[in-house]
């Protein structure tokens, strides 16, 4: 797994973060993009100023660890699977590095709308997984983003039920973040549905 994103300053931003499962995806940011996951923020992880590898933290790992098993299932399934180049979309509500969510959404709140980044279009699927510690106008405005895109399928994780949800969650219900599941039946639940869509 490799992510590559970039920095941009002088607020620190990450942007076009993709998560690749080639271990040595071609440098000049080409590539399928196969699906979205749409999570809160960046955290403290950055790109470098110009496009490239980054460390993952723990979100984009566990992410990484679900794409990759339901790459495998899809492949013992009889898919082809997934390229080497081919990549997800990481999406976030924000976009603002900062290790205190609170002055992230504040600094972001000041920014928005000067800086979003759409999803891609005509991808196989949409994972939303932003979690909830959410604030509603930002909600509004990804939904509202995903709205003029063509995706086969948009789906969250309801926390309560530990069932797959197609569509956008209605308010005040958010979908799980990927860090939330605690047992590996909801993570194999999650690879299951994706590999689906592979």
């Amino acid at each position: 797994m490799i992510v590559q994103a970039q920095r941009i300053l002088p607020v620190v931003i990450r942007r076009d973060t993709r998560l690749y499962l080639g271990k040595n995806p071609c440098s000049s940011c080409a590539g399928t993009c196969v699906g979205i996951v749409w999570m809160c923020n960046p955290g403290t992880t950055m790109g470098p100023p110009i496009w490239g590898p980054c460390n993952p933290d723990p979100t984009l790992r566990r992410v990484g660890d679900i794409f990759n098993q339901a790459n495998a299932l899809a492949i013992a399934g009889g898919k082809e699977g997934v390229g080497n180049n081919d990549y997800l979309q990481i999406l976030n509500l924000h976009y603002v590095v900062d290790s205190d969510p609170t002055s992230g959404w504040i600094t972001a709140n000041s920014m928005m709308p000067s800086y979003t980044e759409l999803p891609q279009s005509h991808v196989n699927f949409c994972w939303l997984a932003w979690g909830q510690n959410t604030q509603p106008q930002f909600v509004t405005s990804a939904l509202a983003m995903l709205a003029g895109a063509s995706i086969s399928k948009i789906f969250h994780f309801d926390e309560k039920t530990k069932t797959i949800v197609s569509g956008a969650p209605i308010p005040p219900s958010w979908p799980m973040h990927p860090l939330r599941p605690v047992s590996r039946i909801d993570l194999s639940k999650i690879s299951s549905y994706i590999a689906t869509c592979l």
